[in-house]
């Protein structure tokens, strides 16, 4: 991490006053810097493009559900919702959510990030959320064969289309 360190000299008469402040850059610099969405599961068991159509990567969560989903970064809720079938069934992602991050990308890109088949969901659309604050407990809904987070980061744009691979920017 790196760190801004400033010093301030005050001259009060007869009394120098020296002040040394140190704090991070990261959280001021408009860089996005992800941490894994699943904390307690970092390993990818499913990478992007690994089939047609799989526009993200996956983290299994060792056959459980409720694990711990976080924000990979800091950003707005822009969707919170529940993909369903007509007969009441989840459908493609089935509980999902969808953040509108506040930092750029290195080309200066705003970038997205969805959360799918989650068993809950604990925040709403218009939610600003800090970065590794929860989001949701991980599920089994949708198109899924069990229990797992699907991650996806798109860039430039929200719709699928503008997927790109997850692994470029997670730590």
């Amino acid at each position: 991490e790196t760190t801004t360190t400033t010093t301030t000299t005050t001259l009060t008469p007869g009394k120098p006053t020296t002040t040394t402040t140190t704090q991070p850059t990261t959280s001021q610099s408009g860089k996005l810097s992800m941490i894994y969405p699943c904390p307690a599961y970092t390993t990818i068991t499913c990478a992007f493009g690994a089939y047609y159509g799989h526009s993200g990567c996956d983290f299994a969560t060792g056959g459980k559900v409720n694990q711990r989903i976080v924000a990979a970064e800091s950003g707005t809720v822009i969707i919170s919702t529940d993909l369903k079938n007509a007969d009441g069934t989840y459908r493609s992602y089935g509980r999902y959510i969808v953040i509108r991050h506040d930092k750029t990308n290195s080309s200066g890109k705003t970038v997205y990030t969805l959360y799918a088949h989650n068993n809950s969901r604990v925040v709403s659309e218009g939610e600003y959320v800090q970065k590794g604050q929860l989001i949701a407990y991980s599920g089994s809904t949708g198109n899924s064969t069990g229990p797992h987070l699907h991650f996806e980061v798109r860039v430039g744009g929200t719709s699928q289309a503008y997927a790109v691979d997850p692994e470029l920017y997670l730590p």
